[in-house]
């Protein structure tokens, strides 16, 4: 399994409701099950933890709820808000 954690050197602002990251030249913000995730990605985690996290925190399940965590992970993966750490 593959373990990601987010990358420290992002900047975090909460505005409002949202939450808005920084980092080099990327900026996105999250809100919601993608906060949830990111606060998770504080320390290693592996997308089945966070699946069980998610559908623990919001009382759901089902093959949606893993089709949003990877969703999740691969676009802050893809945006380097989060790093891939290894294999477990």
């Amino acid at each position: 399994m593959t373990v990601y954690q987010r990358d420290l050197r992002a900047r975090v602002r909460r505005v409002g409701g949202l939450l808005y990251l920084a980092l080099d030249d990327q900026d996105i913000v999250l809100e919601g099950v993608a906060e949830f995730i990111w606060h998770r990605l504080g320390h290693r985690a592996t997308v089945e933890t966070l699946i069980e996290a998610v559908a623990e925190e919001y009382d759901v399940a089902g093959p949606e709820v893993a089709a949003d965590v990877a969703e999740v992970v691969d676009d802050l993966v893809a945006t380097g808000f989060v790093q891939v750490r290894g294999e477990r």
